[in-house]
């Protein structure tokens, strides 16, 4: 498997160690400005959905947020609200966007009740369309933990855990930008 290398993102800082629940961080985006994230949970589950739930949790598994609003700079860190969400949330596996130094940690504060939003949901099968296409077979829903859901609720995700080349996809479809149809 080839090594995942960027189109979009750009280097900032490298940081090691887990990441925190309420961790703000900054993602540079080539062309667009500084992008920021936050750090929801830390112990998502893993197991794919065939396989019955609720799975076991795991830490490293971060449930994170990209938010909208951009900076031109990564000291102007935009008021960060659970509805100003540029994608929806995504499974990290791993630290991997904090060890190659494409996302710095910027800040800290603890998640309020206001920050998260009342159900993560996420659809197995979703694999490069933002909807099910009618008639393509039964809807499954879950959530950060492999529970199941009986609706889907938005904003709706892609079941999978995946590293920082799948959330870079995710963006720059968002964006209305190129990106590579093999990397998610």
């Amino acid at each position: 498997m080839a090594r995942f290398k960027p189109r979009y993102f750009q280097k900032i800082k490298i940081s090691r160690g887990p990441r925190r629940v309420g961790e703000i961080f900054a993602i540079k985006f080539k062309g667009v400005g500084y992008f920021f994230g936050r750090v929801i949970r830390d112990d998502c589950a893993i197991c794919p959905p065939l396989f019955g739930g609720p799975w076991e949790r795991e830490k490293g598994r971060y449930l994170i947020y990209v938010y909208k609003d951009v900076s031109r700079r990564i000291e102007d860190v935009p008021d960060l609200r659970r509805d100003r969400l540029l994608i929806p949330p995504s499974i990290q596996l791993g630290n991997g966007g904090w060890t190659t130094g494409h996302f710095a940690t910027v800040a800290f504060k603890p998640l309020t009740k206001e920050d998260v939003l009342p159900r993560h949901c996420f659809c197995l099968g979703m694999h490069r369309t933002d909807r099910w296409p009618p008639g393509s077979g039964p809807e499954q829903y879950w959530d950060e933990y492999g529970r199941r859901l009986r609706k889907r609720t938005e904003p709706c995700g892609i079941w999978g855990v995946g590293g920082y080349g799948a959330l870079e996809n995710k963006m720059a479809r968002a964006l209305g930008l190129p990106y590579d149809p093999d990397v998610d």
